[in-house]
């Protein structure tokens, strides 16, 4: 189970990654008593998943099926002056790519907001700290690890929260740039005169094979969208809405004080069934 999830994200549904990936991911736990409750803490929320499986079952069956005018969404922003840089020397056949511009300007640092098949979905990444949040369908989940190795998932639905403690997460399970791509495939300047480069899904990582392929606006240098294309699946086209540095504001643990603890309605109902037990037996 430990790559499933995060073959799905890639593939098809960020937006249930913070559901999906508190489960199983990349990751591994001190205790597997932990990795039950941790399954049984998002099963409320799991039907977010499926909407988002349902959604990549109807995109494009491939990339060629996208317009030259889809390649023009996005991009839309203030885009980083070293991107800008990138772009106003950009030759396709050298070896200077606007990904790795990409990777070194935001790396370990970035927030981003980007939309798939009428899902609105935002991701923050500082110091291996992540937030991430989905407005899909039925409502708004969010996910959050912090410094601390806690994983929190919240519904904005039910206005409540699970909190999974000594997480050991790996980052790229989140990550929707840079998670999940390997090595460089091509490069061109597309029909719109945008820069196009494609590169190849980690297959070591995902245990998936495909092709990612990002489109970059040749004045601003900013990436406008990406689109990715597993081999034998459909592809999904993310379209970038903002792309910046993380701030405070992106990362921090919202206050959850109005929100109820599934972990203490869980431990509450054991509490019960423990004393029934007892009762019981006497």
């Amino acid at each position: 189970m430990k790559n499933k999830h995060i073959t799905r994200l890639i593939c098809a549904a960020l937006a249930a990654c913070m559901l999906a990936l508190t489960a199983c991911g990349n990751s591994e736990r001190s205790d597997n008593s932990s990795k039950t409750e941790s399954a049984d803490a998002v099963t409320e929320t799991s039907s977010a998943e499926d909407n988002s499986a349902d959604a990549a079952d109807g995109a494009d069956d491939s990339a060629a099926e996208l317009t030259a005018e889809d390649y023009k969404k996005g991009g839309d922003y203030t885009a980083a002056e070293s991107m800008k840089t990138a772009a106003a020397s950009y030759d396709p056949e050298s070896d200077t790519h606007m990904y790795d511009a990409l990777k070194k300007e935001f790396g370990e640092n970035y927030y981003i907001e980007m939309s798939t098949q009428g899902a609105e979905l935002t991701f923050a990444l500082r110091d291996g700290e992540i937030a991430v949040s989905s407005n899909y369908g039925s409502g708004t989940y969010s996910g959050y690890y912090t410094k601390d190795k806690d994983f929190y998932t919240i519904s904005e639905v039910t206005k409540s929260y699970s909190k999974e403690a000594d997480f050991d997460y790996d980052t790229r399970n989140s990550d929707p740039l840079f998670g999940g791509t390997a090595d460089f495939i091509s490069a061109e300047i597309d029909e719109n005169g945008n820069i196009s480069e494609v590169y190849a899904i980690d297959e070591d990582f995902t245990q998936a094979s495909g092709t990612i392929r990002y489109t970059f606006n040749k004045d601003t240098g900013a990436l406008m969208n990406y689109v990715i294309t597993p081999d034998g699946m459909a592809s999904t086209f993310y379209t970038i809405d903002m792309l910046a540095e993380c701030a405070d504001e992106n990362i921090n643990l919202p206050d959850l004080s109005e929100y109820s603890d599934m972990n203490a309605d869980t431990s509450e109902a054991e509490s019960a069934a423990e004393d029934t037990g007892k009762a019981g037996e006497e």
